[in-house]
């Protein structure tokens, strides 16, 4: 090659389009894509090679898929658009159906866990496992503990029913304790300072620079409406 004085090139004009979708697959292929990127971006070809919105996909590839799950009527994509989607799947290596079932509920994930995701300080496994929990402050504080003590995704997963066990017994008391708005509230909140004081505790000085700003600014945030009441 370097004996060579010109290489033999083929230049091929593209549209704009053409261009968009070579530019897509090519940031499809980085080996430092996150899933939320990943998934966005098969969206965003998708609409390109079919011609509607990325909204319009998502619900075309749900009624697909629920069609091939007999939860449907039949004839709820043309046999064109199946062929498309089949070819941009393929040429990325992967199934629809796996895109469908593994990938497009990462979307619906609380945007506070989705923006870790992005961030790339969590995996999308453990994060869809913190999301399972229905009340967003443990989600929150699940989610920080986890990312700044590097937790497995079984250790997670152990926190999450322990978390869970704990709900279903304060309801269980509460009700049966038959307390007003004000009663409960008063009661949550003393678990939480307890719950929160047990794991602050146990915490470790974190390696992640970042997360360790973003809990000196909550720790600070506290200290000044406790010095408020």
């Amino acid at each position: 090659m370097a004996d060579l004085k010109t290489v033999p090139v083929v230049v091929r004009e593209l549209s704009d389009e053409e261009a968009l979708a070579v530019a897509l697959v090519e940031n499809l292929v980085r080996e430092d894509l996150n899933p939320v990127e990943e998934t966005e971006g098969i969206l965003c070809l998708l609409a390109l090679e079919l011609q509607i919105s990325v909204e319009e996909v998502k619900s075309l590839l749900y009624r697909w898929d629920n069609e091939q799950k007999g939860k449907a009527t039949n004839n709820v994509i043309g046999s064109d658009q199946q062929a498309q989607i089949k070819s941009v799947f393929e040429g990325l290596g992967q199934s629809w159906q796996s895109f469908v079932n593994n990938r497009l509920p990462l979307l619906k994930l609380p945007n506070h866990i989705l923006e870790e995701i992005r961030k790339g300080t969590i995996a999308y496994t453990k994060a869809k496992a913190i999301s399972t929990l229905k009340n967003e402050d443990q989600q929150k504080i699940l989610l920080d503990e986890a990312i700044a003590q590097g937790l497995s995704l079984t250790e997670i997963k152990q926190q999450i029913k322990i978390l869970k066990e704990q709900q279903i017994n304060e309801d269980i008391t509460l009700q049966g304790r038959g307390l007003n708005n004000a009663d409960e509230a008063e009661i949550l909140f003393k678990q939480q300072v307890t719950k929160t004081s047990k794991l602050l505790k146990k915490a470790k000085p974190l390696k992640n620079t970042r997360q360790q700003k973003k809990l000196l600014r909550l720790l600070s945030e506290i200290d000044t409406l406790l010095t408020d009441i």
